[in-house]
């Protein structure tokens, strides 16, 4: 593959660089007690402060490339069973003004609605969740011909 396709194959001669998916127990959000974390270790660092995880928060990490194509494979994958945690914004001249993460406790009416990383589950554990990841992303590198 690597003779075939010399310029579509990423080498990475640095491990901080390989991305990472991560699911953390966020005991901040008891409707959405899981936060999905991704991307390369530098992002993720300045996440988990941002956030105020640690590494002992980690239920699952999955070092792969393309975190956000794993993410979208596991959206699609779960539909119906994720519950996403949204953020009700209101914004003028680019500028968020107003938030909340119920809009009817909002004092202006919300004009944008962001899904943020919080995640919760519906009917199914988190270790058939992660368990169902971990063969999706085996599934990616695996095709059977």
């Amino acid at each position: 593959m690597k003779s075939i396709c010399k310029d579509r194959v990423l080498e990475l001669h640095h491990q901080n660089k390989r991305e990472h998916f991560i699911i953390c127990l966020n005991k901040e959000f008891a409707h959405y007690p899981y936060s999905i974390v991704k991307g390369q270790k530098k992002s993720i660092n300045k996440t988990f402060k941002d956030e105020k995880l640690n590494e002992n928060d980690i239920i699952v990490k999955i070092p792969c490339c393309y975190a956000n194509n794993l993410y979208n494979k596991v959206k699609e994958h779960f539909t119906g069973k994720m519950a996403y945690q949204k953020k009700y914004l209101f914004i003028e001249n680019k500028k968020v003004i107003d938030w909340e993460y119920e809009g009817e406790k909002m004092k202006n009416k919300y004009n944008h609605v962001s899904v943020t990383r919080n995640i919760g589950l519906i009917n199914i554990t988190i270790e058939e969740f992660v368990h169902m990841i971990k063969k999706i992303n085996f599934k990616r590198y695996h095709i059977d011909i």
